[in-house]
């Protein structure tokens, strides 16, 4: 029966990209395509047909897929063109394909028989049962809806749906324990402390160096003294984006970031960003301390800071130790990110959405050098806000699903 259901699904390779319009699937037959009209009214994201008709699965939810590449076309599924934006690896039970596209626009899930084959996946048939099998073992068994069959897949990310078994320290982006410790304590957020030692993310992402002994803030006013330091990351943004303008503030350890193309944005955006200290809270900076970078020594730039009567403080070149206030930051900041990306399966490309959201979880998370207080609370308590602080339990984690509802007027 696998055999000649085998060499039957090779005689159609022709079709493994543009199936025949008209297909059915009978379980008296040697060959089970879903049929297009059928598969295609059903829009169901929750649940996983059998297709022998396709040479590739398709699947239409970014989670259900892992270690993903971008790609660009268009294959004949549910009887339309479908864009086709990624490809990944897809774990099911105990089976692991590859590879499999990813269709945003799907309505359903379709598992290739002949990629089962493949990888050395036996169908079997039995009393209205499409069984899995590898050697003896019974992987998965689908049911039949009708003229199709199906079966359920999950995903292993965890979705929220009661407040009292938030994991927070997934969703504050993998703070230390001592932080959410704090958070508690102060009854900023409610549920169970969990410490994070087991978390996998952090074992991968959290780098420590050596640290330097740095005393606690010198300034003595909320915008009083301003660290700036530029970072490259890699890969560049859809967007273009490459650079990263890192502003934090000594007093409070609020931070702004600043997402660039070139580089020589650098000066507008801290121009604008002290005209908007004065603006709001009519207070200037004294003191701008930077690397030396060739980004902040044009004369322009230099003229500005002298007419708003603002010390320029530059260290030696290649000395990071002095520049430790924005370096520790950037370290955080970079940490962050990537365990954002991490636990979210994004990719990569989109870490410039990963740092605007890295950047609002710490200057919500209180800070050691502030007496564990928050960046926004120390603000707050000096009449500086900059903007009105999001709640922390109006947060969700990053990179998972969201339905906004607009209200009609």
């Amino acid at each position: 029966m696998i055999a000649k259901l085998q060499a039957s699904m090779r005689n159609q390779s022709a079709h493994m990209i543009t199936e025949p319009e008209n297909k059915t699937l009978s379980s008296d037959s040697n060959v089970f395509i879903v049929q297009d009209s059928t598969i295609f009214s059903i829009n169901n994201s929750n649940k996983i047909y059998l297709d022998s008709g396709a040479g590739k699965s398709v699947v239409n939810r970014l989670d259900l897929l892992a270690n993903m590449t971008p790609v660009q076309q268009k294959i004949n599924r549910y009887g339309n063109l479908v864009a086709i934006m990624h490809q990944g690896t897809l774990t099911f039970k105990s089976m692991t394909i590859h590879p499999v596209y990813l269709a945003p626009n799907g309505p359903v899930n379709l598992l290739s028989v002949l990629q089962l084959l493949d990888h050395g996946i036996k169908p079997v048939i039995k009393d209205n049962l499409f069984l899995l099998k590898r050697s003896n073992s019974i992987l998965v068994s689908f049911k039949q809806e009708g003229n199709i069959f199906a079966s359920k897949i999950q995903s292993d990310r965890t979705y929220f749906t009661n407040t009292e078994i938030k994991d927070w320290h997934t969703i504050l982006g993998h703070p230390s324990d001592s932080y959410l410790k704090q958070l508690f304590k102060d009854g900023k957020i409610k549920g169970q402390f969990k410490p994070a030692k087991d978390c996998q993310i952090c074992q991968k992402a959290k780098i420590q160096n050596c640290p330097h002994k740095k005393a606690l803030p010198s300034s003595t006013a909320g915008f009083h003294h301003l660290h700036v330091d530029t970072l490259e990351i890699t890969p560049a943004t859809a967007q273009g984006v490459k650079y990263v303008l890192v502003i934090v503030a000594d007093y409070s350890r609020y931070n702004r970031i600043y997402l660039m193309t070139p580089k020589n944005q650098a000066q507008g955006n801290i121009m604008e960003f002290m005209h908007e200290i004065f603006n709001k809270v009519n207070t200037r900076p004294a003191f701008l301390h930077t690397d030396r970078g060739g980004e902040f020594d044009s004369t322009l730039f230099q003229q500005f800071l002298f007419d708003k009567g603002i010390s320029l403080e530059q260290g030696p070149a290649n000395s990071p130790q002095t520049s430790d206030i924005a370096e520790r930051f950037n370290q955080t900041l970079l940490t962050k990110i990537f365990c954002l990306l991490s636990q979210s399966q994004i990719l990569i490309c989109m870490w410039n959405e990963a740092s605007c959201h890295s950047s609002l979880l710490l200057s919500l998370l209180p800070h050691k050098a502030i007496g564990m207080n928050s960046p926004y609370e120390v603000l707050s308590w000096n009449n500086m806000i900059l903007e009105a602080p999001i709640g922390l339990e109006k947060l969700i984690p990053f990179g998972y699903k969201t339905i906004v509802h607009v209200q009609k007027i």
